[in-house]
């Protein structure tokens, strides 16, 4: 996601520019780019970067809920029999 994407997207997340020069300073595109590097697909990429931007602006106990998601898929995923195949996903139903 480039430059000029990132910015539509704080656009309609309504983070101040402050807000926005802060996370830049701090490297937060560079986090986003890093996290969404593991997507195995390009629209997956896309994805991961929009929703990390989007959560820039997100309060406390929202985060501390999606940690929360997040723990409970990493316990599901850690006693499962069998991993996660989306090899069979028709990118052309999930992609813009």
């Amino acid at each position: 996601m480039g430059d000029r994407a990132v910015t539509q997207v704080i656009i309609k997340k309504d983070l101040s520019p402050v807000a926005l020069d802060s996370l830049r300073l701090l490297g937060w595109d560079k986090l986003c780019d890093s996290v969404s590097s593991f997507a195995a697909t390009s629209p997956g990429r896309s994805a991961a970067k929009e929703k990390l931007w989007w959560s820039a602006g997100t309060s406390y106990e929202e985060s501390v809920s999606l940690l929360s998601e997040t723990s409970a898929a990493v316990e599901m995923l850690k006693y499962s029999s069998s991993s996660l195949d989306f090899a069979g996903v028709d990118l052309d139903l999930v992609s813009d």
